[in-house]
């Protein structure tokens, strides 16, 4: 065996030996549901399964309909829970921090509700199939400050990752 083939052999060994590891990893730090930690995941749960605050949160938003069912999500590595039930064109859903915080809201809308443009789209790429639609609105923040001679913006979750920042110098007037 060559010495270039020797060298390729072991690089190969060890990737293979890094997969297999990092593949067994993933497998015992599994949540309760099967799947690796940070992967996402939902699960029905029993409103006393549900923190408070949550429930508290998801009750309110509900303005006093019957909560159908309730769900805890892992999305980005954190835990949300979920309530549905049932507004005035179908399914609604918000999604909540565990601390009761709004994250997204969903509800069935009809087609005469959505803009044209999100018709035209929506039509152009499912072409003669069905089509339901959902309003998704999601709650973000925005921090502004000024720092020396420039501006800042962070766009930030309910749960304070950052989603978003710009940076701009400051206009003189």
């Amino acid at each position: 065996m060559t010495k270039n083939c020797r060298i390729i052999a072991t690089a190969l060994v060890a990737v293979g030996a890094v997969l297999l590891l990092t593949g067994l990893q993933a497998k015992t730090s599994a949540n309760p549901s099967g799947q690796p930690a940070g992967a996402e995941h939902e699960r029905v749960v029993k409103e006393s399964e549900v923190p408070a605050g949550a429930v508290a949160a998801i009750k309110r938003m509900a303005g006093g309909a019957q909560i159908a069912k309730y769900e805890e999500e892992m999305e980005n590595g954190e835990t949300f829970y979920e309530g549905q039930w049932k507004g005035a064109n179908g399914k609604m859903e918000v999604l909540v921090t565990a601390q009761g915080d709004v994250v997204e809201m969903e509800e069935v809308v009809t087609a005469d509700a959505v803009p044209a443009a999100v018709a035209a789209t929506a039509k152009a790429a499912a072409g003669s199939n069905e089509l339901q639609y959902e309003k998704v609105t999601e709650v973000h923040y925005k921090a502004k400050y000024k720092q020396g001679d420039q501006r800042h913006k962070l766009v930030v979750s309910p749960t304070g990752r950052t989603i978003k920042t710009e940076v701009k110098p400051l206009v003189k007037q």
